[in-house]
Formats: structure tokens, C-alpha cells, sequence
């Protein structure tokens, strides 16, 4: 992620991945800590979604701090069994 400007890099990522491809092996997504940002084709049930940010169409409905010591559970597995999202972007 840019440490010039997180957020921009964070609502505006220059690639955003499939789940499939987050999840395959090798994962795109870097191995370093760091906050990643979910971005949703389809919003789950009554979710609010007014001042959300989206881009291509696709909704910022999560984001997260990935851990950054051994024994933190992985967010990537966490988010696999918790979370269906139709597309994810990682910053």
C-alpha cells in the first residue's frame, strides 16, 4: 500500500482481485501485514450501503488489519469461512 496517501490507495486500489484469485495458491495478495479492503458485486442482505465507496461498480463494504505476529489468525482464512464477497481488493 502507498504510504503517500493509504486511503486513496485503500478506496481507489489499482487492481482488484477475485475471491478465487485472493484465495488460490500462489495468492497475489502480498505475504506482509498490512489493511486490505473488501469490495462486494452483490451486497448482502439489508446492508446499508448510502456513502459507501464503490468503483467499477463493485461496493467497499470491509476493511481490515491483517496480522502482523505469528499466532494471529490468518485474515485470508478467516475471511474465506466467514465471508463470501463476489470480488476483493487488496491494498
Amino acid at each position: 500500500m502507498s504510504s503517500l496517501n493509504p486511503i486513496r490507495t485503500l478506496t481507489n486500489p489499482p487492481i482488484l482481485y477475485s475471491r478465487s484469485a485472493v484465495l488460490s495458491k500462489p495468492s497475489p495478495v502480498p505475504p506482509e501485514w498490512g489493511v486490505y479492503a473488501w469490495f462486494f458485486k452483490e451486497i448482502p442482505g439489508t446492508t446499508p450501503t448510502d456513502g459507501c465507496v464503490t468503483k467499477d461498480g463493485l461496493t467497499l463494504l470491509y476493511v481490515g488489519i491483517s496480522p502482523d505476529k505469528v499466532g494471529k489468525p490468518d485474515s485470508k482464512a478467516t475471511c474465506a469461512i466467514d465471508c463470501e464477497p463476489t470480488t476483493v481488493g487488496s491494498g
